[in-house]
């Protein structure tokens, strides 16, 4: 049995830990293959996470991120989250309420090698969640 595996576009470089969720395998044939489906972190009451990626491919206009960026179930939850690229800004939103999604396409500086996710939880409630960014890099 073979085994394929459809990666992100992103490496963990530093920071805040985020877990690489993956897809189920579903096997062919004989065949089976794996997708990257999202980076994920908890996030605790009053807790800040920060990571940076290393973007794959060559530096090169025209790339945009994406897909979505998403809170658990915890809908007490408050997460206010960032992405940024070197010093640039790219985009910012907060999670709250029934707004638990939010869709992402952001386009890169030509010469971007690194993004950066921050998110900072504004409440005190116990619930646990996590922030899950549903990652792309387009083309």
């Amino acid at each position: 049995m073979s085994a394929n595996a459809a990666k992100s576009s992103f490496t963990y470089q530093h920071g805040t830990a985020a877990h690489d969720t993956w897809s189920d395998g579903a096997c062919t044939d004989g065949m089976c293959s794996v997708q990257h489906l999202n980076w994920r972190w908890s996030v605790a009451a009053g807790g800040r996470v920060e990571t940076t990626f290393t973007l794959s491919g060559t530096p090169r206009p025209g790339r945009v991120i994406g897909e979505r960026i998403k809170r658990g179930t915890c809908n007490e939850a408050i997460l206010d989250w960032t992405i940024t690229t070197g010093q640039k800004h790219l985009d910012n939103g907060t999670l709250q309420g029934d707004r638990s999604s939010q869709p992402l396409a952001l386009p890169l500086p030509a010469d971007a090698t690194t993004v950066t996710v921050t998110a900072t939880r504004r409440d005190n409630h116990s619930c646990e969640t996590t922030l899950d960014w549903v990652d792309s890099l387009r083309p």
